[in-house]
């Protein structure tokens, strides 16, 4: 509930919040976009001196860095962070990145954010991490799987932040260990296209990304198969209803039980061009089969909806 403000001078500041992170980047019309992160763990999104949107990290420890990628080539640029043992990616309005978090039992990620570069060669990028005894994870951004031959072992706890380069036409990642050694691998057999190559973006230290491309783009308005729920089974707590719009529009959910009774009824505002999320409360809802009627309603006039089923197991 941070207020922003403008100081005397023209910078901007958060009531209440000290700064852990900053990156910058721009949106498909050339606007710059500020990504803020604070010490307290809240995202805030800044456009043209607006805040767009802000949101909590939903991780097990407070991120204090982050990176952005270019995960689906969708036109929409990802915040990528490190917590526990997984890697958590965010849309600009605070939904969880598709097919994420990549989780990894037995295994803590470090705290330094992830790198990211497509050295694959299918348009979307991998994320990199390091974790605290030395393992390198890379996942694919489109699917969150872990890639073949990964994780590589280092030999050792990391001394610094991991960098990845292109050389000889082949991508390699170089890091530091605190044994001493210096080491570096060649992991991909192309030279990678790089989206976030260190802590700080690149060289220059600018924390900087390039906008999104649009390779995925979406025709439809409403896609009714993007439409869905996670967890589903709901076991306790909250179930986030997941949906895309193409246009900025309002959406109401109205819940039903199976023999047609009314249970529950959210209103949300969706942002265009990503996905959304709107989080059903279910501490109070018997176990059971409920179905959710999500309609979405643009503002400039369209209207469609989409059934979905939610188990809640308690």
């Amino acid at each position: 509930n941070s207020s922003l403000y403008t100081s005397p001078d023209g910078n901007l500041f958060f009531e209440w919040e000290d700064i852990a992170s900053l990156a910058l980047t721009k949106d498909q019309g050339g606007n710059f976009i500020s990504v803020y992160l604070s010490q307290q763990g809240i995202f805030h999104i800044i456009s043209n001196g607006e805040k767009v949107s802000s949101f909590n990290s939903t991780t097990q420890n407070t991120p204090n860095a982050f990176s952005l990628s270019d995960l689906k080539r969708d036109g929409n640029n990802y915040i990528a962070i490190n917590s526990s043992s997984d890697i958590v990616t965010y849309n600009f309005n605070g939904s969880i990145g598709e097919n994420f978090p990549a989780s990894f039992e037995n295994e803590f990620i470090g705290s330094v954010n992830p790198i990211s570069i497509d050295f694959e060669g299918d348009g979307n990028s991998e994320i990199i991490s390091v974790s605290f005894n030395g393992d390198i994870f890379a996942v694919d951004g489109g699917t969150g799987k872990l890639i073949p031959g990964f994780p590589i072992s280092i030999g050792d706890t990391i001394a610094a932040s991991p960098s990845i380069f292109n050389y000889d036409g082949k991508t390699s990642i170089i890091l530091a260990n605190n044994s001493g050694s210096l080491k570096a691998w060649t992991i991909g057999s192309i030279e990678g296209d790089i989206s976030w190559k260190e802590q700080y973006a690149d060289n220059q230290n600018s924390s900087f990304m390039p906008p999104a491309e649009i390779t995925n783009s979406i025709n439809e308005f409403f896609p009714t198969n993007r439409a869905y729920n996670y967890p589903n089974p709901v076991y306790d707590g909250e179930t986030f209803i997941r949906y895309y719009v193409a246009e900025d529009s309002k959406i109401n959910i109205k819940i039903f039980d199976l023999a047609g009774d009314y249970v529950a009824e959210l209103n949300d505002d969706a942002q265009g061009g990503m996905d959304n999320e709107t989080s059903w409360d279910v501490t109070d809802i018997q176990s059971g089969v409920y179905f959710a009627r999500i309609e979405a309603t643009s503002n400039s006039g369209k209207t469609e909806q989409a059934i979905i089923k939610i188990a809640v197991v308690k």
